[in-house]
């Protein structure tokens, strides 16, 4: 039992670079729809699964499009992610 709630562990620590690529795309879904209290909350959620994630930091490893890269800075912004 312990063995297998450690697995599960492992995993979800190892799927969290991927779960928080997802959910930041749900933010700029959100932001870009107008629900800024639903983006607020994903951040929020980021920020819980990721203590240390900034704007600063995801600029240098997002979107290779500097566009899009932009567009999802910007929505972070809108949504409260810190500097």
């Amino acid at each position: 039992m312990i063995g297998d709630r450690l697995r599960d562990w492992q995993l979800a620590l190892s799927l969290r670079g991927v779960r928080i690529r997802g959910l930041q795309v749900a933010i700029a879904c959100y932001v870009g729809a107008g629900r800024l209290e639903d983006a607020q909350r994903v951040v929020a959620d980021c920020l819980r699964l990721s203590p240390d994630w900034r704007r600063d930091r995801d600029a240098k490893s997002g979107p290779r499009s500097p566009e899009v890269r932009m567009k999802f800075r910007e929505a972070f912004l809108r949504a409260g992610l810190p500097e």
